[in-house]
């Protein structure tokens, strides 16, 4: 008669779940591609210029700005007019008015 000494359920449990672990950590390190740390000469002196919205004279746009946003006697008087005639409907307003091209201007 042969007497095996077999480990517990849980014993099994444990070293499965070790091996499972070990396992899945060697696939994981396996198929990770590590780049290098630090980027080549070349790249390092690429860089990007943008000059989207580029404000080359900003005090003269400012200055023009402030122009645009005046309002003569003469256009108050037509906002007036206009909107006492279509009150609140400011692209029929923005109509009549020449130096105000969009809505939001009135």
């Amino acid at each position: 008669m042969l007497v095996v000494d077999l480990p517990t359920q849980e014993g099994w449990k444990a070293e499965l779940s070790v091996v499972c672990v070990e396992v899945v950590d060697k696939k994981r390190y396996s198929l990770a591609v590590i780049p290098p740390m630090m980027l080549d000469a070349h790249r390092r002196s690429l860089r990007y210029h943008n000059e989207n919205g580029l404000i080359v004279d900003p005090q003269t746009e400012n200055k023009e700005a402030m122009l645009r946003a005046q309002w003569s006697p003469a256009e108050i008087d037509t906002f007036r007019e206009r909107y006492l005639a279509h009150p609140k409907n400011f692209g029929h307003i923005a109509n009549a008015l020449e130096n105000k091209a969009s809505v939001l201007s009135c």
